[in-house]
This record gives C-alpha cells, structure tokens and sequence, in this order.
C-alpha cells in the first residue's frame, strides 16, 4: 500500500510541476520579440487562409443550431438582413436600410436586389426573396430553434408558434412576419424593441429558400416537421443553400475543412468589396499534449504493475 501512495504521490507531483511551470516573465518576453517590424511583414499568399482550429460543424441548419462553432463557419455559408463591421457596428448586410414605424412596433427592411442562392458546386438555384426570411422564421420556429428564445416575447404570435404543437398555416398567420413584396420584409413586435435592429445579425432571422428546404425530405415541409425525416442543414456541403461569400467544398470531421470563394458573378462587385478571401483551409486538431499523455501511461502502467504485485 505504501508502494502504491508513492506512485500517486508521485504522478501528482510530476502534473503539478507540467501545469505550474514558473518562469521569468522578462525572459518569456524577449524570447518573443523580434526585430522585424510589422509593415516590413509580406504575405506570400494574400488570397488563400490556412488556420488551426479545435472546432467542426455540428450542423449547418443555421437557424436551429446554437452551438458557437456552427455559426463560425454558418456565417460565411449566408447571409443576414445586417452584420457587424471590423467595429462591431451594425451595418447592412441582405438588408440595404430599414425603417421603424412610429409606435416602434413595425420594423421593415429593404433587402438588396438581385442575390443568389447557389448550391455547393457554385450553381445558381434562386433568387432571394423576403418570402425566404418567412420560410427561416418558421422553420426554426417548428425544429424547436436553440436560439428561439431570443424572440420570444418579441416577435407578435411567435412564442405561442414556438411553444405550441400547432403548426398549421392558421396558427402560422399569427406570427408577426410578413413579405410586403419580394424586396421587402416586415416584422410585427409584441412591445417597443430598441434593439430589434440587432437581432437582424443573429442567425435565427437568416433566410431559408423554402422549395430546397422542402426537397429535403417530408419531414422539412413547414407545418409538417419531423427531423428523422429532414436532411436540411447537415453536415453534407449540399444539404443548404448559399448566399453569403463563401460555400462548403470538403469536410473531414478527423481532418480539415475548406471554405471556397463562392465566385457569384452576378454579385461581384458586394462581394470584391466584402469578401478578400478566395478559399480558407481550416486543419483540426484532436491531439492531446504528449507530455501528459505519456505521464498518464506511465502512471497507468505503475498502477498495473503495483496493483499486481500487491
């Protein structure tokens, strides 16, 4: 038993000492500095990124997912009614201007004309309507939306839709959204929202082409929803559609994703002046810090061989 106490003390010292190194913090410092200034740095590939991440896509059905990860690469797969600049300022985006009746209980945005959807081999499916902003409220709506919750007890008749079991086209006509035209989206609020405009950046407001969705499986038709029998948002690079800068080429859930430029021609110049890169390479990475990994076998092996001698 004594043997065994030493074992364990030992491998507690041992992490103790991989995860509480203590060192100059001056030293650390000048082992970083260099010389070289930072406008004497040239890329030798200003239109290609190549990165590190721990994340993959869970899932690519942007209006349900709330998984922090799912919007980073959701983000660039489409496009919202707004966005954030480099300043975090709220800024159009789908949606060139909005106006906001005078009780602050109608917000009605002006979407850009002439936006594409595509498919992931960079084909052209549809053109975006606000009748899509309708399809992707309901649908999140109807697949229990994880980030739902930020519009309840906003939008008019939303949280009754949201919480409820009805989904016929009825109890739909209740939800405070409407397409006043092709190019004009307007949502009803339940009280005065300040910050209404803001939640135009959130996922859960993203468009929706509703016959894709709907060839999708039976169980992706609105007022029908059954997720066994719905194949929208998956992981597979053709299971959505794209508008924003960028579609899914390759997914590797042990290896690497790659986003490529989605190369809309129709909308050149939006994009030459938001989109600056023209495919992104994401390597995941899934290994374990090798110097624990060996400790623990040791330790593991110790243990073994102590148990057995015992």
């Amino acid at each position: 038993m004594k043997k065994l106490s030493m074992v364990l003390l030992s491998a507690m010292m041992f992490f103790g000492l991989v995860g509480c190194k203590t060192s100059d913090p001056k030293k650390t410092e000048e082992a970083y500095l260099s010389d070289v200034k930072a406008t004497d740095i040239k890329l030798s590939d200003t239109k290609n990124l190549v990165e590190a991440s721990q994340y993959q896509i869970q899932s690519m059905d942007y209006v349900t997912t709330a998984l922090a990860e799912d919007h980073e690469y959701n983000a660039n797969f489409v496009d919202g009614l707004l966005e954030n600049d480099q300043y975090g300022n709220i800024v159009p985006c789908l949606a060139t201007s909005y106006e906001v009746s005078d009780d602050g209980l109608t917000y009605t945005f002006h979407l850009r004309e002439g936006v594409k959807w595509v498919t992931n081999t960079g084909e052209e499916y549809a053109t975006l309507t606000a009748d899509d902003f309708v399809t992707g409220l309901r649908h999140g709506a109807e697949f229990n939306s994880g980030t739902g919750w930020l519009l309840e007890g906003v939008i008019e008749g939303y949280t009754e839709y949201f919480e409820g079991e009805d989904y016929s086209d009825e109890a739909w006509a209740k939800v405070g959204i409407e397409a006043v035209d092709d190019l004009t989206v307007a949502y009803h609020l339940v009280k005065p929202t300040p910050y209404f405009h803001g939640l135009g950046t959130y996922a859960v407001l993203y468009p929706i082409n509703r016959q894709f969705l709907e060839s999708k499986g039976s169980g992706c038709e609105l007022g029908s929803p059954d997720k066994t029998a719905c194949e929208f948002g998956t992981t597979a690079a053709d299971s959505i559609l794209y508008n924003g800068g960028y579609i899914l080429q390759s997914f590797d859930l042990q290896s690497s994703t790659v986003l490529k430029h989605t190369g809309m021609l129709n909308m050149f110049i939006w994009i030459l002046l938001h989109v600056f890169m023209m495919m992104v390479q994401i390597h995941i990475q899934v290994s374990v810090d090798s110097s624990r990994a060996d400790m623990l076998l040791l330790v593991s092996a110790l243990l073994g061989k102590t148990m057995t001698s015992m």
